[in-house]
């Protein structure tokens, strides 16, 4: 069968339709077509529904399992008759709990809405709130209705109220003025804390609160009085000139006429050049006797030095930089002065002391010297007492190299009974200098020394050069014969100042009650002194020379 465009339906090469016959079977077509459309159309309407009946169901299944919010797993995990399927939501996970035997966290993040969300406006709040009924969610976008006031704020009180209103002040209101219109009060002598609710206005001026009346002047000033007004003064007020006063005046200054900085005002109104100040160098002429305190930075008398003393009468005496008292009977006494500590920056450092006992002044000064390597040399000068108290002191030294210290010892004999040692002079360099006459006394001198060596008076550590300008027989060195002789001692020990010592020498004279050669001259060895016919002899008259007893 074949069909043309004509409209002609040939089958097996006949034709059986004409073209009107075929517009009608065209039309038939297209409503089958229509009719199986619609029936489609109404297929697919039934799927639909059967979803959403599906949907329902799917909804109604899960209600009956939802068990609802918790705060805590716990919460979850206790609930009761808890079946297969269901299931809740946890706020402390965030996840969905299921149960299927027992409570297990699914990991499953919990929806962020599960109930539907209301479609009611939001409520105004109220004074007391509700804790609400809705099971309903408020949508994001929601928004309350506007809760202001348009009632015109009140005024302050001086009590104040809480007020009972429910809505709020919106914030660009504004209360009525609260100020005063009345005239501020002038002060009072009592004051008053008022009683206005009002506001002062921040241009607000009080009445003047002076004496306005011209002829109310001040007083002239007499007897103290604390005065009855309420008044102020007025700052250019000028009191009545007072001439004349029998009490005391009080002024910051008093200025004479034609006065000068340079001159003193006196009682009777003279003015004088005679008087001594503070802050300039003057001399005052004469003897001036205070009789109260006076307070300086120093006192100075003519000619005085810095190492006297100015006494309360005027008068002065050496300083004494220390001192310490002893009582000496019968036995020897060693007295230690000072010690040199071990240094090592070259420096002097020198000390000054003196005994005063009851036969005059001792005197002992010293001097030591400092180098890089530690203590060194030294040199002294000692002014011995006569009969009693201190006769000989001594240089102790103690240590090594650097670590090298000193001691100076001084002796005083038995029976110098009271006796006073004081410290009056000192260098410059004093760092090394320590232990100033605070040890007590002993009978002996310290022992575990390095060296020691006696310093005597009239001992020198240097050359000795005599060079007298005289031209007679008293040029050259004198030494008077004693009641013991006189003599010249040769290779003697440093530590003492008598006694022999092995190898010394002895160039004598001898006294007259001598065995020996007496009042003769005589060299021989120091043990020798008191033998007969030793050493090198010429006797009294000069006629005689002998060598170990045998005449030359």
């Amino acid at each position: 069968m074949k069909l043309e465009t004509n409209g002609v339906m040939t089958l097996k090469n006949i034709n059986l339709l004409n073209n009107d016959f075929l517009a009608k079977i065209t039309t038939l077509e297209q409503e089958v077509n229509v009719i199986q459309q619609t029936l489609g159309t109404a297929t697919q309407d039934i799927g639909g529904l059967q979803q959403q009946i599906n949907v329902i169901n799917d909804e109604l299944n899960r209600q009956t399992h939802f068990r609802g919010y918790y705060l805590l797993n716990t919460d979850i995990q206790n609930l009761p008759n808890s079946a297969n399927g269901d299931f809740a939501f946890s706020a402390e996970s965030g996840t969905v709990w299921m149960y299927d035997a027992a409570w297990y966290n699914s990991g499953d993040i919990v929806p962020d809405q599960v109930t539907p969300a209301s479609d009611a406006i939001p409520l105004v709040d109220s004074g007391t709130g509700v804790a609400g009924t809705s099971t309903e969610y408020s949508r994001g976008d929601h928004k309350h209705p506007l809760q202001v006031s348009d009632v015109l704020p009140a005024k302050d009180t001086a009590v104040g109220t809480v007020g009972q209103a429910s809505s709020y002040a919106r914030s660009d209101h504004q209360h009525p003025i609260q100020t005063v219109d009345t005239i501020p009060n002038s002060d009072s002598a009592d004051g008053s804390y008022g009683t206005v609710d009002s506001y002062a206005r921040n241009d607000h001026s009080h009445p003047i609160n002076v004496e306005t009346n011209a002829s109310n002047i001040p007083i002239v000033d007499g007897v103290g009085n604390n005065g009855t007004s309420a008044y102020y003064s007025r700052h250019d007020h000028v009191h009545p000139q007072q001439l004349t006063y029998d009490g005391n005046v009080t002024a910051t200054k008093f200025i004479k006429a034609g006065g000068l900085s340079t001159q003193l005002l006196l009682a009777n109104g003279d003015v004088t050049t005679d008087f001594v100040t503070k802050t300039t160098a003057q001399t005052i002429t004469g003897v001036k006797t205070f009789y109260n305190q006076i307070t300086a930075d120093g006192y100075k008398i003519p000619n005085g030095t810095s190492q006297q003393m100015l006494l309360a009468n005027g008068s002065t005496k050496p300083l004494v930089l220390a001192g310490k008292n002893f009582y000496i009977t019968g036995s020897v006494q060693y007295i230690k002065l000072c010690t040199f500590s071990a240094f090592t920056e070259p420096a002097d450092v020198s000390v000054e002391f003196t005994c005063n006992c009851r036969t005059g002044f001792g005197l002992i000064q010293f001097n030591q010297v400092y180098t890089s390597d530690g203590i060194g040399t030294y040199q002294y000068k000692l002014q011995s007492n006569m009969s009693y108290g201190m006769d000989v002191c001594y240089i102790i030294y103690f240590g090594t190299g650097a670590d090298r210290y000193g001691e100076l010892w001084a002796r005083v004999l038995l029976w110098s009974n009271y006796l006073t040692f004081q410290q009056t002079n000192q260098s410059q360099e004093t760092i090394p200098l320590n232990d100033v006459l605070i040890s007590k006394m002993q009978p002996q001198l310290p022992s575990g020394v390095s060296s020691s060596q006696a310093l005597f008076a009239n001992q020198f550590n240097s050359i000795i050069h005599i060079n007298s300008s005289l031209n007679d027989n008293r040029a050259g060195l004198r030494i008077a014969r004693q009641a013991n002789g006189a003599g010249i001692y040769l290779g003697s020990s440093p530590a003492t100042d008598g006694g022999t010592t092995a190898g010394q020498w002895n160039i004598i004279t001898t006294p007259t009650n001598s065995e020996q050669n007496p009042l003769g001259f005589t060299i021989c060895l120091g043990n020798d002194a008191t033998k007969n016919n030793r050493g090198l002899r010429i006797s009294a008259d000069g006629n005689t020379l002998t060598f170990n007893g045998r005449t030359l």
